[in-house]
C-alpha cells in the first residue's frame, strides 16, 4: 500500500504539474552538475583562473585594473597577484613625474609580469629587494610587464606611460614569442620606408570578446570557481587561439620575416626613451629548450643571436639570462613550469642578472 507521503506527492503533483515537474528537472540538473564536477575535481582537475582582462580604449585587452586574482593550475602553479590603475602587477602604484629615486622601467611579456608566481616573487621585486640592499633608497624598480604583448606595446607603453615615470634606465625585456608578436603588429602597421602608423586597436577585437569582457562580472565566478566553467574556459581559450593565429603568428614560422619589424619597433623604443633621457637596454628571455641546448653544446639559438645582432646594430647594450640559467645547479627544469614560464628560482637568477647589470653600470659610471 502507497503511503501517506507517496500520496501527497501524487496529489501535488496532479494538483501543480507546472512547478513540480520543472523543479524535479531542475534538481536533476543540479544533481549532474554536482556529480559531474566532483569526478572533474578528482580525475581531470582544470585550470581555474580569474577573468583578469579588459578592453582598454588605448591598449585594446590588457589586464584589468585593481584587480586582485587567483590562477590555479593543478600540477603546474598556483598564485595570487594584484594589479594597479594602470593595470601592472602588484598593488603598487608608481607616481608620474620626477621621483627623487632613480627608476628602472621593465617592459616585456608574461615572464615578466610574473605568470605563475606571487607579487613579491617576480623578478621585479627580487631586483628592487637586491637594490634596496646595495643602495638603500636609490631605485625604484616599475614593472610595466604584460602578458602577450610584443615590443610594438612596449613602444606604444612608454609614449603613453613610461615616459613620464622619467626612467634613468629602461629594459626590454625580450622572449622568442615576441618576434611573432611584432610581426602581428597589433598596435602600429609598418611601412616600406619604416614608418609606423596607429592601429585602430578597438576596431580589431571582435565585439564577441568586447561583450564577454564587458559582462564577466555575470560569469566570471562559475567560471573561475568550478572545473565544469575551466572546461568550458578551456575550450573556448583554444577556438580562440585557433581562430585568431595568422600564419606568421605560429610558432614555427620564419624568423626571418619577423626581423623587420622587431627592428623597427627596437630603434623606435631606443628613440623614444633616449627622447625621454633614459637608457635603453635589451634583456633575452629563453625557453627552456634554449637553456638545455646551450648547457649540452654551449650553442645560442638563432632568435637569440639575431636579436644580439640587431641590438649591437644599433647600439643597444644587450645581456641575456640563458648563460646564467644554464651555470645554475638546478638547470634546467626546476627553473620553469611545465607550461613554460619561469618559476620562482627563474625569477630569483633573471634578478640576479640584471643587478650584476645595474652594479656594473654604476662602477662604470663612478670609475
Amino acid at each position: 500500500m502507497a503511503t501517506q507521503q507517496q500520496k501527497g506527492r501524487r496529489n501535488a503533483l496532479r494538483r501543480h504539474p507546472g512547478v513540480v515537474l520543472p523543479a524535479l528537472f531542475l534538481s536533476s540538473l543540479f544533481v549532474a552538475f554536482l556529480l559531474f564536477e566532483a569526478l572533474l575535481a578528482l580525475f581531470w582537475p582544470q585550470r581555474l583562473s580569474s577573468i583578469a582582462y579588459d578592453v582598454d580604449p588605448v591598449f585594446g585587452v590588457q589586464r584589468t585594473p585593481r584587480f586582485s586574482g587567483h590562477d590555479l593550475w593543478p600540477g603546474v602553479y598556483d598564485y595570487r597577484f594584484k594589479t594597479n590603475s594602470l593595470g601592472m602587477r602588484g598593488k603598487r602604484e608608481y607616481l608620474q613625474g620626477r621621483s627623487p629615486k632613480k627608476r628602472l622601467l621593465l617592459l616585456g611579456d608574461s615572464f615578466t609580469f610574473g605568470i605563475g608566481v606571487d607579487d613579491d616573487e617576480t623578478f621585479a621585486v627580487r631586483l628592487q629587494e637586491g637594490l634596496d640592499r646595495e643602495y638603500p633608497d636609490s631605485w625604484e624598480v616599475v614593472n610595466a610587464g604584460q602578458p602577450g604583448k610584443g615590443t610594438d606595446y612596449a613602444l606604444l607603453f612608454f609614449e603613453t606611460h613610461g615616459k613620464l615615470f622619467f626612467p634613468e634606465l629602461t629594459i626590454l625585456c625580450f622572449n622568442p614569442t615576441d618576434y611573432f608578436d611584432n610581426e602581428k603588429g597589433e598596435y602600429f602597421s609598418v611601412e616600406d620606408d619604416g614608418t609606423l602608423v596607429p592601429r585602430d586597436v578597438l576596431q580589431n577585437i571582435p565585439d564577441t570578446t568586447k561583450r564577454l569582457l564587458r559582462y564577466k562580472h555575470l560569469y566570471g565566478w562559475f567560471l573561475d570557481n568550478f572545473h565544469v566553467g575551466g572546461l568550458v574556459k578551456a575550450a573556448a581559450r583554444n577556438q580562440v587561439v585557433v581562430a585568431s593565429s595568422p600564419a606568421g603568428f605560429l610558432p614555427h614560422a620564419d624568423l626571418a620575416k619577423t626581423l623587420g619589424p622587431t627592428e623597427t619597433y627596437l630603434t623606435s623604443l631606443r628613440k623614444r626613451t633616449a627622447e625621454a633621457g633614459s637608457e635603453l637596454n635589451v634583456l633575452y628571455v629563453p625557453f627552456l629548450d634554449a637553456v638545455d641546448r646551450f648547457k649540452s653544446t654551449g650553442e645560442i639559438q638563432a632568435e637569440e643571436r639575431a636579436l644580439r645582432e640587431l641590438a649591437e646594430k644599433h647600439g643597444i647594450p644587450f645581456v641575456s639570462t640563458t648563460e646564467a640559467l644554464a651555470k645554475s645547479s638546478r638547470c634546467c627544469r626546476p627553473l620553469y613550469f611545465k607550461e613554460g614560464h619561469w618559476s620562482q628560482e627563474g625569477h630569483e637568477i633573471a634578478a640576479r642578472v640584471l643587478f650584476e647589470l645595474v652594479t656594473a653600470r654604476a662602477s662604470a659610471r663612478s670609475s
